[in-house]
């Protein structure tokens, strides 16, 4: 028997004559390759209604979860793949499948629930935990799942328990020699971020020793022993070590960003190198890289730029400072590369306006003993601010402080009021904000970047790409980028005029 059924295209009846299952089934995964999910999900749901057979049942089941997945709908998702672990008679490898679905999404949801990601990441750690409870599961399935929660807790910077999940896939005989000398690898930079940076060395040698590491991974391990001795400022050391990163086949172009920070890739083009300090303004969106990408796409002749960032939620320019300038800190970052630019993120309004000129007095005379400049990225008001005055009196502050500290700035609340005017509504305002009318939604951080790409250079945004990869899948339209980035320069323009009076 075959299912007749109807698509109506611009107005016309176009029957399509379908089989059963498998033509339904397909027909769905060509609309979720097109990224239209929810037509992907009628014909998923449909299929499922076509089937007895365990093994399709849960195909579709966990096809129809990748849907609501793909949405952002991570709570239906996970619902979705639940019902699969309740399907009699399907094999282990399909009930591992939903179980690491289930928490993929949890880890998904932690970048829309901000203040509330540690939770999500605690179930994701759980989801993942439970892999190894599936009656028949492999040892190669239980090696993902151990990976995945020895990641996740690296994510959460939670390396002592990450260490403890790398030992025992290290010293569990039934895994490959491959996954071990990763997990070895992986425990090496838990040691790194835990600023022991002998005891991280000691775990990359042993990883590049091991003839089953891949090229790419070989050369992570030197280039984080060449870090190693940066952060422990035995720089000439590090120098070497670098080096030979170099010569070294697989490396990929996140290893190479990493020499050019340190400016040690020979290149035709002026680099300049740029370090963000700053909190989850900067963090939202990952505005350094969007940096990086406007610079990346200016004319011939323009300068490209090359960050990093130093970044933390919540934390403001004193406790940057207080921590010292030992391993680990804002103030070591700044001495461990020969550093152009490094921009601050500023809230004189939170974190108090004396305060505020105390500390960035004392990290602008440490940047320029180092020959490089500041800069003040002036953070947007939170939505709740009073608009336009708060915002007109955050920009006129800053503006203030970087006259009196000769520090140029780049003017993100003047750009955003340049950009919606006196008198924007509510949904217009709300249009610049994520969800949490706290930090920047993907126009907001794009003109942030904007600003800061123009601080930097003294160049205009303006014809910059609109193509940003944080911003996938879904991005900002090319005459919406025309209009940020205009706003964005005058604004950039108009502050610059006034260092002048």
């Amino acid at each position: 028997m075959k299912l007749i059924m109807h698509v109506f295209v611009i107005g016309v009846t176009v029957p399509v004559a379908l089989a059963q299952y498998n033509d339904i089934h397909q027909a769905g995964q060509a609309k979720m390759r097109a990224a239209r999910y929810a037509e992907a999900r009628q014909d998923f749901e449909q299929a499922l209604k076509l089937t007895t057979n365990a093994a399709e049942q849960a195909d579709t089941q966990i096809a129809i979860g990748l849907t609501y997945n793909a949405e952002k709908k991570y709570a239906v998702a996970r619902t979705e793949f639940e019902k699969v672990l309740a399907i009699q008679g399907i094999a282990p490898a399909r009930k591992v499948q939903a179980q690491m679905n289930i928490g993929r999404s949890w880890e998904r949801d932690c970048a829309d629930k901000m203040g509330e990601a540690n939770r999500a990441y605690a179930d994701a750690i759980i989801a993942y935990s439970r892999v190894a409870d599936i009656a028949g599961v492999s040892s190669g399935q239980k090696y993902d799942a151990m990976m995945a929660v020895a990641n996740t807790f690296m994510t959460i910077k939670n390396y002592g328990e990450a260490g403890v999940e790398l030992r025992k896939i290290i010293q569990t005989r039934e895994f490959p020699a491959g996954g071990k000398a990763l997990a070895r690898l992986f425990l090496g930079k838990c040691r790194f971020y835990e600023c022991n940076y002998a005891a991280a060395r000691d775990e990359f040698v042993k990883a590049m020793a091991m003839k089953e590491l891949s090229d790419s991974n070989k050369a992570e391990a030197q280039l984080y022993i060449g870090l190693s001795y940066y952060h422990a400022q035995e720089y000439e050391r590090a120098k070497l070590e670098l080096q030979k990163v170099l010569a070294m086949p697989g490396v990929s172009a996140r290893q190479m960003h990493e020499l050019r920070l340190r400016k040690l890739v020979p290149s035709d083009e002026k680099i300049l190198t740029v370090l963000f300090i700053g909190a989850s303004q900067t963090q939202v969106f990952n505005v350094p890289q969007i940096v990086e990408v406007l610079a990346a796409s200016a004319p011939a002749g323009s300068p490209r730029i090359v960050t990093d960032g130093f970044l933390r939620g919540g934390t403001g320019i004193q406790r940057f400072w207080e921590e010292g300038e030992g391993p680990g800190t804002a103030r070591s970052r700044i001495a461990v590369v020969p550093w152009d630019c490094v921009v601050f993120e500023t809230h004189p309004v939170l974190f108090g306006h004396d305060i505020f000129v105390k500390y960035a007095t004392k990290f602008a005379d440490l940047i320029r003993g180092k020959n490089a400049t500041p800069i003040f990225f002036e953070a947007p008001a939170f939505f709740a601010r009073s608009y336009p005055a708060d915002y007109q009196k955050i920009h006129d502050d800053t503006v203030e402080l970087g006259k009196t500290l000769n520090i140029p700035v780049a003017p993100a609340d003047y750009a955003w009021m340049k950009y919606l005017g006196p008198t924007p509504t509510p949904d217009q305002r709300m249009a610049l904000y994520h969800p949490d009318a706290v930090h920047p939604s993907r126009k907001g951080a794009y003109m942030l970047a904007c600003t800061i790409y123009s601080a930097i250079t003294g160049l205009s945004p303006v014809g910059l790409t609109h193509s940003i990869p944080s911003f996938a899948p879904d991005g900002i339209l090319p005459e919406e980028a025309a209009g940020l980035q205009k706003a964005a320069w005058e604004a950039f323009l108009e502050t610059k005029a006034k260092y002048a009076k």
